[in-house]
């Protein structure tokens, strides 16, 4: 057996099977909402509310913000507002406002609306009071907004009027107080501020009168005689010396006594340009004589001595240079040149010496003011941290002075509180939208419950995804039939089908016999095999119905035809060993070709493993008279009758109603048919609707009022 394929339904399409199975539960959950929302609307007071609204003029503040603020104005208009509102329903505000409402209640005579905030003759606490008052503001303007709520229009009157009243009476009072707050406390931690920089100005004070060598020394250090400035001027004392003896070592080194002067040179180098004016007149002399002979050979013997000379003044000049370079000075010079350098010498190692000595003295006497200087250090440090705290200080106060000016506002009233007759509270429309709401919610959650904890197979897909094995299903008929011949061609067509398939899944079987159970009772085994009967209806085919179900005590009457028509198969069963005239026990149906054995009555013992021994062997006998043969047999799970009629069939029909079998029920039936027979195991999804107990399928497919025909001959 092959099973049929499926699209698969999406998942919200099987949570809404659930309405078609489960109506009652969402129904009764939607009630039980609704009633408890209704309820409550009876139950809650009538709640009015009055009006009104008030103007509070901040130009002062908007100029103080628009100079001093850096923050956006838009964020400066609703940080003030907000402050606004949060002063107005402080709890000084709502006690004020408490004290003139018990003044304003005395004052009328105790009216009887307003005994509702006096329980007792006394006034509800400040807290309760701020829960019926509530402030709002128009974001564009210095308007605000009061509304007070009650449970009747003359008291939320009166208690807007009262409040408004307390407001536009404590404002004034209280409207600077966190400026003026915060300008008492600049003053108190400024004069805090200079009574502890006085004491540490004195403090210090005291120290240098106690400690005048550290201040002497101390001063000497500030006067450019600190130790970083000796140590730099030793460092420049140690570098002239060491140039100092860089120069004497280059003086020190004597002209080598066969080397030329610098005389020698320079008198050299006269007589080559006496040499080379000679040669260049004799040069010109020659070129203009009018002796031609030999004179170009003249001429050029002149011009090569003149190279010559040439190039002798250049070897003469490079030397005198390089002597120059050697020996810049003269003898007397170099010798008076580092004399002096020895002087400078000895001039500078003094001096060095003694900044040694200098800054050796003032280490060990900073070694020895170590401990002062550090308390001096750190007095001088608080003294001008003070200093510039005192500083900031004053520079706050000034500007909190100029905004304790701009804080000054005056309050307006633009309308008077309101007096309506309609109440706000409670609307039956937020009630009914808060019921379909929650019950809304119940429902979705009550299908996924559903969905979570109760699977079943809901369709066909649910079946194919389980991998059972279809043989068919009998869908939901919209007819009444108790005749085959009343059924609706779209029904017919699915229960030949199957009966089709049972036929051909036991063609090797000369009479087969299709055993229908399944996993509990009330999935519609009986409907199954009383549908297959009359659709195994066929010319020169004979169809026997067994109703094996021997333990039920609710019986069926299968085509009209009570169990105790005759003995039944109980008859067969307590025969034993006898003979039995099973023909006697048949009844022949009002369908042609459909015969049915009735139970006979119910059997009380059923746990012997041979309890079906005399039914096995009568059912050879009527395998040889019948074409096909049906036995419906209780649930699977009830006993261990269904699995001896298991055990004796050549298929079986396990019955899976829709909406109600569970996935795990099924596979389970299923192994369990596996072990008890060989014979193959086929699932029929039955979709009939769901009915009453006494609407068994028996009762509800058989509406003639005819007589059962007699047992057959």
């Amino acid at each position: 057996m092959k099973a049929q394929t499926n699209n698969d339904f999406q998942f919200f399409l099987k949570a809404l099977s659930y309405f078609r199975t489960h109506w009652w539960v969402f129904l009764l959950e939607a009630l039980l909402i609704f009633g408890f929302w209704i309820l409550k609307f009876a139950r809650t007071p009538n709640i009015y509310e009055s009006r009104a609204s008030i103007l509070i003029d901040s130009s002062r503040r908007e100029m103080y913000d628009s100079v001093f603020s850096r923050s956006g104005r838009r964020q400066r208009d609703d940080a003030n507002k907000q402050n606004m509102v949060q002063l107005l329903r402080s709890h000084e505000v709502m006690e004020r406002f408490r004290e003139k409402l018990t003044t304003h209640y005395n004052d009328q005579d105790r009216p009887a609306h307003l005994r509702l905030f006096f329980p007792k003759g006394t006034a509800y606490p400040p807290q309760t009071l701020a829960s019926w008052v509530s402030f709002t503001w128009d974001k564009d303007s210095d308007i605000y907004y009061v509304r007070c709520v009650a449970q009747n229009p003359d008291a939320a009157h009166d208690l807007c009027q009262v409040y408004l009243s307390t407001v536009q009476e404590v404002y004034p009072e209280i409207g600077q107080r966190g400026v003026q707050a915060k300008l008492e406390f600049l003053r108190r931690q400024i004069s805090t501020l200079s009574t502890q920089t006085v004491d540490r100005e004195h403090s210090i004070s005291e120290f240098e009168k106690q400690n005048r060598e550290f201040m002497s020394f101390l001063t000497a250090i500030i006067e450019n005689k600190s130790l970083q400035h000796l140590r730099n001027k030793l460092l420049e004392i140690e570098q002239k010396i060491r140039i100092n003896r860089s120069m004497k070592a280059l003086l020190s080194k004597e002209r080598d006594p066969g080397a030329p002067t610098p005389a020698s040179y320079e008198e050299t180098q006269k007589a080559l340009s006496r040499r080379l004016s000679e040669l260049m007149y004799k040069q010109h002399l020659t070129r203009y004589s009018t002796d031609t002979q030999d004179k170009e050979e003249r001429l050029e013997s002149i011009s090569k001595e003149i190279e010559l000379v040439n190039a002798q003044i250049k070897q003469i000049k490079l030397a005198a240079q390089l002597s120059l370079e050697t020996h810049p000075f003269s003898e007397q010079q170099r010798r008076t040149m580092v004399a002096d350098l020895q002087m400078q010498h000895q001039i500078n190692q003094v001096k060095l010496s003694n900044l040694k000595k200098e800054i050796n003295a003032i280490e060990e006497q900073k070694t020895k003011f170590r401990e002062k200087e550090l308390e001096y250090s750190r007095l001088k440090s608080e003294l001008t941290h003070k200093t510039s705290l005192l500083a900031s200080l004053y520079r706050k106060e000034q500007d909190t002075e100029i905004e304790l000016s701009a804080v000054r506002s005056e309050i307006f009233r633009l309308n008077q509180p309101t007096r309506s007759g309609h109440r706000i509270e409670p609307q039956l429309s937020k009630h009914i939208f808060a019921g379909t709401s929650v019950s809304i919610f119940a429902i979705v959650l009550t299908s996924i419950l559903l969905l979570t904890f109760f699977p079943r197979l809901d369709n066909e897909s649910d079946a194919n995804r389980l991998g059972l094995p279809i043989l068919g299903k009998i869908p939901v008929f919209k007819e009444w039939f108790g005749n085959v011949n009343t059924l609706n061609p779209f029904a017919l067509e699915y229960l030949k089908i199957m009966s089709y398939r049972i036929l051909r899944e036991t063609k090797g079987s000369r009479c087969p016999v299709a055993i229908v159970t399944s996993p509990h009772a009330g999935e519609g085994k009986s409907t199954v095999t009383y549908f297959l009967s009359l659709a195994s209806k066929s010319p020169g085919r004979k169809c026997l119905f067994i109703d094996g179900d021997l333990l039920t005590a609710h019986p069926n009457s299968f085509f009209g035809i009570p169990e105790d028509h005759t003995p039944g198969l109980k008859a067969i069963v307590d025969s034993g060993d006898n003979a039995v005239n099973v023909s006697e026990l048949i009844v022949e149906t009002r369908h042609e070709g459909i015969h049915f054995l009735p139970r006979g009555g119910r059997s009380q013992s059923v746990s012997s493993p041979n309890f079906l021994k005399p039914v096995i062997r009568e059912l050879d006998n009527l395998r040889k008279q019948y074409d096909l043969i049906f036995i419906d047999t209780p649930p699977l799970f009830a006993s261990s009758l269904a699995h001896q009629w298991a055990g004796i069939g050549d298929l079986i029909v396990l019955v899976a109603r829709m909406y109600l079998t569970r996935p795990r029920d099924i596979l389970e039936a299923l192994q369990t048919c596996k072990i008890f027979s060989k014979a193959p195991v086929g699932i029929a999804l039955n979709c009939l609707p769901l009915h009453r107990q006494r609407g068994r399928g028996s009762y509800y497919y058989y509406f003639s009022r005819r007589r059962p025909t007699k047992a057959a001959a």
